[in-house]
């Protein structure tokens, strides 16, 4: 198998999207933020290989997208060639994706009953926890010189206070845990991702996390349903090329598929920096010292309390 270690002396490319928005009115009830961490030359030999999967089975260089290749209906077999071959594009690219050398993160959530909490400027709690990953590995897995380049779809995340890309510049620059974030460049791209094939690559890898999640794959039985086992197999591939990280905190990891707790979508940060009331907390241990300690699953670290 690929190493997931960085190749030395290369750019980094962290394409990020989300699968399901974490909004009460939402239809999706595991949303998902995920990353895609890769050097320039991989980035480059990933685009060839698409492209070529792409014309040799559907004869175009068409859009990548989880709402249309990785459906039951992709899956069923009762249906014509065309979705014989989607389902063939499907299983080259995650094959692609598991064979390649690069690194995956991602931040699960649950569906907010209500409507999260949102402050002008200010990044929300999942894509803090998301850079946090990338940052830590480029420092642990790169050279000493490499910065990760944040890629996102159109104008990235909808509904924030100011957009993405006002959250973020504020976050990296005026924050001063996103100062410290000194492997992550502070000027994001925002690309079209019908020409940008990374891109469509994490749309892929999102929607599998989050459809795995809300089908609770985990634990359940599902015999000869050819949907569920290819996704099954799919996340197998993508939990291969995620790694559990190291914090500047000794005593706290960083898990690479990490399931957010609840509390961090109705707190402000300075009600976050200084500990949730136990009356208002939705699981046990948010707070480092207060409370019976999280799931190991569950655990967040220091510097994004």
């Amino acid at each position: 198998m690929q190493s997931r270690d960085l190749a030395g002396g290369r750019r980094v490319l962290a394409y990020i999207d989300e699968s399901g928005l974490p909004n009460p009115n939402d239809s999706c009830t595991r949303p998902v933020l995920a990353a895609m961490c890769v050097t320039e030359e991989v980035d480059r030999q990933l685009t060839e290989k698409l492209y070529t999967y792409k014309r040799a089975l559907l004869g175009t260089d068409v859009e990548l997208k989880g709402t249309k290749f990785l459906t039951r209906k992709i899956f069923s077999g009762k249906y014509s060639a065309k979705w014989s071959l989607r389902r063939e594009l499907a299983e080259r690219v995650f094959d692609l994706i598991g064979a390649a050398q690069l690194g995956l993160f991602a931040v699960i959530m649950q569906r907010p009953l209500q409507k999260p909490h949102a402050e002008r400027g200010k990044l929300p709690w999942q894509h803090r926890a998301l850079l946090q990953r990338i940052n830590a590995y480029v420092q642990q897995h790169g050279g000493r010189t490499e910065s990760a380049t944040l890629i996102y779809d159109g104008e990235g995340a909808g509904g924030l206070a100011g957009g993405l890309a006002f959250c973020m510049t504020s976050f990296l620059h005026g924050d001063p845990v996103g100062q410290t974030f000194t492997r992550i460049a502070t000027t994001p791209m925002f690309v079209d991702s019908r020409i940008t094939p990374g891109v469509q690559l994490i749309d892929m890898v999102a929607s599998c996390i989050r459809q795995y999640e809300e089908q609770n794959l985990y634990r359940l039985r599902f015999g000869k349903d050819a949907f569920l086992s290819a996704l099954d197999r799919y996340y197998g591939l993508l939990k291969r090329k995620t790694m559990d990280l190291r914090s500047s905190s000794p005593d706290t990891v960083l898990y690479g598929f990490y399931r957010m707790p609840g509390e961090y979508f109705y707190v402000s940060e300075e009600q976050a920096l200084k500990g949730i009331p136990k009356d208002q907390r939705v699981t046990q241990g948010l707070v480092k010292g207060k409370g019976k300690p999280q799931p190991k699953a569950h655990r967040i670290s220091v510097e994004i309390e």
